[in-house]
């Protein structure tokens, strides 16, 4: 009898435990998304990992990343990729040639221009605690989509507890693959115009222009 009386009462103490830390990571994600959609625009250097033990695959790169509401120029050195929601320009350097395309969302696709509000439909979540990193206190959260057809299952996100940064989030795909981002250094409220999501081909005499819209 105790051990058919005590059962109920752990399921139910587990069930409180999952309520709290869902509405720990709610009220985190909603700091943090107020604090990103309150900025005029802002600018951040990045890593970029991908790693796969069933493939074994390890790779790796840096950029940086300008951001304006929707709008992004992403700077991976030897290309660009400029966006302003309605078209996107692809930069190959080498071989100065822009590719120019209409812009269509994807929903396979994960940008830091989404991570601040991706939560707000289509996601579970649930608060995983707190992580020290180089002195820094962050709050780890889980985010898990509705739809099960999406190549990804699992996103985890790191928050300074501090000012509601994002440091990182890792992306877990069903295939095996981990993609992993890291915020290096991060310059809000910085001045940019939208122009500064266009490609300028006065600034880059002969490029070879490929119009694919």
């Amino acid at each position: 009898m105790k051990k058919l009386f005590i059962l109920p009462l752990f399921i139910l103490f587990t069930l409180q435990i999952s309520a709290q830390n869902v509405e720990e990571a709610e009220a985190i994600l909603n700091k943090m998304s107020v604090k990103y959609k309150s900025m005029k625009a802002f600018k951040a250097t990045f890593s970029w990992e991908l790693n796969s033990q069933v493939e074994n695959i390890e790779e790796s790169f840096s950029g940086k990343v300008t951001v304006k509401d929707n709008k992004y120029h992403l700077d991976l050195g030897d290309q660009e990729i400029y966006n302003d929601q309605r078209t996107v320009w692809t930069y190959l350097k080498d071989v100065n040639e822009v590719t120019i395309t209409e812009y269509e969302p994807d929903p396979e696709e994960l940008t830091i221009t989404q991570m601040y509000s991706i939560y707000e439909k289509g996601y579970k979540y649930l608060y995983l605690g707190e992580e020290t990193i180089e002195g820094v206190v962050y709050d780890v959260i889980d985010l898990t989509p509705e739809d099960r057809e999406l190549s990804f299952f699992r996103i985890q996100l790191r928050v300074s507890k501090k000012d509601s940064i994002i440091k990182s989030w890792k992306i877990f795909e069903r295939n095996g693959r981990i993609y992993t981002y890291k915020i290096k250094d991060f310059k809000p409220n910085i001045e940019v115009s939208d122009q500064d999501f266009v490609f300028n081909t006065e600034k880059h005499p002969d490029v070879e222009v490929v119009d694919l819209r």
